[in-house]
């Protein structure tokens, strides 16, 4: 049973929120806030994207582990993983 809100994740148009994936309901889930101002700086625009990438993030950790379990490390399909990162991070 996963304890977090599954992705995908996104960053608010003001770019300091991050929401959980859209649902039927008329708010989305805040997953997080960086700030509390109206202009939040680059930094914590920075930041925003990069909690909004964790679901994707822990995705790509998941698979790489696998491969690892397996034992084909060396084998390893870097394409497959390769992917996988770069759904997360965007």
């Amino acid at each position: 049973m996963n304890r977090y809100t599954p992705g995908p994740w996104r960053v608010g148009d003001a770019g300091c929120t991050v929401f959980g994936p859209k649902t039927d309901k008329p708010a989305p889930e805040r997953i997080a806030s960086v700030t509390d101002t109206p202009f939040p700086s680059i930094r914590q625009r920075a930041n925003a994207r990069l909690i909004a990438a964790a679901p994707g993030l822990l995705e790509a950790a998941i698979l790489t582990l696998k491969f690892h379990d397996l034992g084909v490390v060396d084998e390893i399909d870097w394409h497959v993983l390769r992917r996988a990162i770069e759904r997360a991070v965007g």
